[in-house]
């Protein structure tokens, strides 16, 4: 948003600050990636694109409505797009500067210069999935037509098929029919049912799926435990299923948390793998709307049913070429340059549009399944946050991670990025459909509840099966100017953040049709 030069905002697009006596003439954009190589992008007025805030439409409109609210204008504020600045390499950390220019000697005073790392990445697509966790191109379209998969979705959350055969169309991917369960507005297609759908889809190819949908809710919040009674009531439920809403623990009655368990362990006795997103606000302040909340109540909030000790959270990840300690750091004043991409914890403090979530149940034990590869963990990396700040025997998730960065999703015909767990969870349920595939193939059953699986195998031998997730926190949730004093941090093996790390898609099959 350009800051005219009495400091207001403008709310002309056809001359930007013409309202405010002197007129917007062009912008300078400064990017530093190091010292060596800074890189510049000089723009007149007629290369701008200045919209209103609320004439965005895509990944700019919710940019531009999260910055309005950051900065307390109204959505009549103007909002320019510069052009495409480059070639810059991904998944490094930028620093942008963006100064207003107003005429040869006149630029924006230092209260309006703009400053914040910027964290480059690709655009997520099926093939990136597959080519970073190892999905043989062999496998990646189902050939057993026991096999099956669904999503979950509350809250007025609904799918275009025309957006999922453009999907399908733009990914290279092969279609499968979908089965309706409950209502479904096709002329209103959310953010939240279109990714579920179309990456469960992308990633595990052919494989019919039901889009289950409930229009209820429980005391104003997602019905879990309609939705898993009409689950287990099916005579032949889909296998695999993907679900990326939670709630905070405190919002919710113990009792019914643990009737939800109950049948969680019953599908799992029925050999269905339930999958659950970790969250989006890392640790999850008790007030997130109060600034000093996590200094104030001394405690993070986790959510359920990632808590559940009978369901597998997936935390978020995002690719980075800083996926260890060595990356960034200098040697004689020389950067030290890391060029493989690697993965580290998805976080809104490294240019992600979210935190990965994870934590301790103030509801339910810890299993026998993690018990030592969580205590490990407490007692090294987990020992620096105070006692007061969450349950040390509590059930601790996530389990597993996968990227959560970018996904590009097909919403009212338009391509949007999106990030979230609810990209992450999507994904290893489309690998776990996958390995099922593999299995009943042969004759064999379907996974069903995989953590004591997961777990065995992360004591086994964990860099043989997982990707392990070493750098970054969660620390900072939905306000990168609001983060709580204390966060779980990614370490070696298990992991308040990213769990056991993302899957190698080979190893692990390798070893399941083993079993």
């Amino acid at each position: 948003m350009p800051r005219c030069l009495d400091g207001g905002y403008t709310t002309s697009a056809s001359a930007p600050c013409s309202d405010h006596g002197t007129a917007l003439a062009g912008s300078l954009v400064l990017a530093v990636q190091d010292p060596i190589s800074p890189l510049y992008l000089s723009s007149q007025l007629d290369q701008l694109t200045c919209k209103a805030c609320s004439a965005w439409t895509g990944g700019f409109a919710s940019i531009c409505k999260s910055a309005a609210s950051s900065q307390n204008v109204p959505t009549s504020a103007v909002f320019c797009a510069t052009p495409p600045l480059g070639p810059m390499p991904n998944y490094m950390q930028i620093n942008i500067t963006q100064i207003s220019v107003f005429g040869t000697s006149q630029t924006l005073s230092d209260t309006g210069v703009w400053e914040r790392p910027l964290f480059l990445g690709a655009f997520t697509t099926p093939q990136t999935l597959f080519d970073r966790y190892e999905v043989p191109v062999e496998v990646a379209v189902s050939s057993t037509a026991s096999n099956s998969q669904s999503v979950a979705e509350f809250l007025g959350q609904y799918y275009a098929p025309s957006d999922l055969d453009m999907f399908f169309d733009i990914m290279g991917a092969v279609p499968a029919d979908v089965d309706l369960i409950g209502p479904n507005d096709d002329t209103d297609p959310g953010g939240e049912a279109s990714l579920d759908i179309q990456f469960l889809m992308g990633i595990a190819q052919n494989i019919t799926t039901t889009f289950w949908s409930l229009g209820n809710l429980h005391e104003g919040q997602e019905p879990f435990l309609e939705w898993i009674l009409e689950v287990l009531n099916d005579q032949n439920p889909p296998l695999v299923h993907s679900i990326s809403y939670g709630d905070d623990e405190p919002s919710l009655e113990v009792a019914y948390m643990k009737r939800i368990d109950v049948e969680f362990q019953k599908a799992g006795a029925r050999g269905l793998s339930i999958i659950f997103s970790s969250g989006d606000n890392g640790v999850n302040a008790a007030d997130p709307s109060n600034e000093d909340s996590c200094t104030q109540d001394e405690r993070f909030v986790p959510g359920f049913p990632a808590s559940s000790p009978f369901v597998t959270a997936v935390g978020g990840t995002q690719f980075s070429t800083a996926s260890y300690a060595a990356c960034g750091m200098s040697v004689l004043g020389v950067p030290v340059s890391c060029e493989a991409v690697g993965e580290i914890t998805s976080s809104i403090a490294t240019g992600s549009r979210i935190t990965s979530g994870g934590g301790f149940s103030d509801v339910f034990a810890m299993p026998s399944y993690q018990s030592e590869q969580v205590k490990a963990y407490l007692s090294t990396e987990g020992s620096s946050i105070p006692s007061q700040y969450f349950n040390a025997s509590g059930r601790a998730y996530p389990d597993v991670a996968a990227c959560a960065r970018n996904f590009l999703v097909v919403i009212s015909g338009e391509l949007d990025p999106v990030d979230g767990t609810s990209a992450s969870a999507p994904t290893i349920a489309g690998l776990v459909a996958l390995l099922n595939d593999q299995l009943l193939a042969r004759g064999k059953p379907p996974l069903g509840f995989l953590n004591p699986l997961l777990y065995s195998l992360g004591r086994t031998n964990q860099a043989r099966y997982f990707n392990d997730i070493i750098m970054g926190d969660n620390s900072c949730g939905e306000d990168i100017n609001n983060c709580c004093p204390y966060g779980y941090s990614a370490a070696i093996g298990w992991d308040a953040v990213t769990g056991l790390g993302s899957p190698r898609f080979t190893h692990l099959l390798t070893t399941v049709l083993q079993i």
